[in-house]
């Protein structure tokens, strides 16, 4: 909002019906004097960051004298105040903005230009502002970094999920108790706290609900027997080729959000990772940011803030309490690392 001080000059230079609102409408007759004194009153108001201009040439209107006069102005002003200008009209005001573009006053053909390009840099401004005055800290683990050698050298490009969590728990990322059961005659032996989720563990299936590889609410080791047997019958009939390892029994966690972390190689971008809505919608919410490794602290909070589920995250949402988005960014850091 304007301020009343603002309001006050604008009302001395301006007709009687210009807009006496943001955006400043100083009517579409308006000659270049005009453009001038409305502008030279907001660049030095303090109620405002930065400027987009609209130009609309009409019947009354001059662009290039009204060019001439902007340029004048800022010539003789020490303002860091970033101005934009949008000059609509085709060829009509081609000698306008091209005297703009030589005496370095950014001109675009439309204002959602004007707007994108102003959005950008107060978007670089901020984030280089976050580099400056934050740090990296880098995460190691001489036994994750020793799994990975193994499972390399095993000719693994793939790890399944009780292979992913020993390298996570590795790095300090919390982990919920998860066994890999190869055998029925293993549950005798296992030690484990009721309810357990039971899932099928094999690199040849990536969806396990979709092939019938997943049980909840496993009350006893006599249900999860059961379980066992039923998932492999599953898993067998849903790929009959597939490498099946077992199931993993995982300690069931209480009902809260789902979220997904993931990370992969691009060609040009290099690494990067992924962050945001997860469970069986993700890849129809598509509810998801990215960055690249490693992560700070500041830029692991910008990757959940700049999610649409980080509000529900920050605030819970009907039974599910908020998150923990410290805990949360500590997590996408060490996975980062």
């Amino acid at each position: 909002q304007l301020s009343s001080k603002t309001m006050e000059k604008l009302n001395k230079v301006l007709p009687s019906v210009w807009s006496k609102n943001n955006p400043v409408d100083i009517i579409g007759d308006a000659p270049p004097e005009r453009y001038r004194k409305a502008l030279d009153i907001l660049l030095e108001a303090k109620d405002n960051d930065g400027i987009i201009g609209i130009m609309t040439p009409q019947f009354m209107t001059k662009p290039y004298e009204t060019a001439v006069e902007i340029v004048d102005l800022l010539n003789g002003k020490k303002s860091n105040k970033p101005l934009y200008f949008s000059i609509v009209g085709g060829k009509k005001v081609e000698k306008a903005r091209h005297y703009l573009d030589i005496n370095k006053v950014a001109t675009y053909d439309t204002p959602e230009e004007a707007v994108d390009s102003m959005v950008l840099a107060w978007r670089y401004n901020y984030l280089k502002g976050l580099i400056e005055k934050d740090s990296v800290k880098i995460y190691k683990s001489s036994e994750g970094k020793s799994l990975i050698k193994q499972y390399l050298k095993n000719g693994k490009t793939f790890l399944t999920e009780y292979e992913t969590k020993k390298v996570l728990q590795s790095y300090g990322v919390p982990i919920n108790k998860t066994v890999l059961l190869k055998n029925v005659e293993e549950i005798n032996q296992l030690e484990i706290n009721f309810p357990v989720v039971a899932k099928i563990s094999s690199p040849d299936i990536l969806h396990k609900t979709e092939a019938g590889g997943v049980i909840l609410n496993i009350e006893n080791k006599q249900q999860l027997k059961k379980a066992f047997e039923e998932i492999i019958e599953n898993a067998k009939k849903y790929k009959k080729d597939a490498k099946i390892e077992g199931i993993i029994a995982e300690e069931q966690v209480e009902k809260g959000f789902e979220l997904i972390i993931g990370s992969a190689r691009d060609k040009l971008f290099r690494q990067y990772l992924m962050f945001g809505f997860g469970g069986v919608y993700t890849e129809f919410v598509k509810d998801v940011s990215f960055d690249f490794p490693p992560l700070s602290k500041n830029f692991a909070y910008e990757m959940i803030k700049e999610t649409k589920i980080y509000k529900l995250l920050k605030k819970g949402f009907r039974n599910i309490p908020p998150a923990n988005i410290d805990k949360l960014a500590e997590v996408l850091i060490r996975i980062s690392s």
